[in-house]
């Protein structure tokens, strides 16, 4: 399985300064490629609407609030929404895999749809 490490600040929600990480439809298009966050960025998905690197004046993360496997090796489907209120929600189908029991949450996610936007940063969280 080839995964992308994600490991800039700008896409932790705790990141405060304009950043352009605003692309990130250039690796996800196709939707067969799998990310995990690591270092600065975060461990795990962000699960609100809380907008990392002030992407388009905060409107346009990625972020999931699904439930998350939790046993090694276990694969499930979850939503990732883009953009945060009151602008609607753009809905992707993903996955997510627990894949490892000892480094940070040991998930890694996969979008299943070909994006249909070209903007946003995909967004992490401690």
């Amino acid at each position: 399985m080839r995964t992308l490490n994600l490991t800039e600040s700008g896409r932790s929600q705790r990141y405060s300064s304009i950043v352009d990480l605003t692309y990130d439809r250039k690796f996800l298009d196709g939707g067969r490629v799998w990310f995990r966050f690591r270092g600065s960025a975060g461990i795990k998905l962000a699960d609100s609407c809380e907008a990392c690197g002030k992407a388009y004046n905060d409107q346009y993360s990625y972020w999931s609030n699904s439930s998350m496997p939790t046993q090694l090796g276990e694969t499930i489907s979850i939503l990732f929404y883009h953009r945060c209120e009151p602008l609607p929600k753009d809905i992707f189908f993903g996955s997510a895999t627990k894949c490892n029991e000892n480094f940070d949450d040991g998930l890694v996610y996969q979008f299943e749809d070909e994006m249909s936007v070209s903007y946003g940063t995909i967004c992490g969280m401690s």
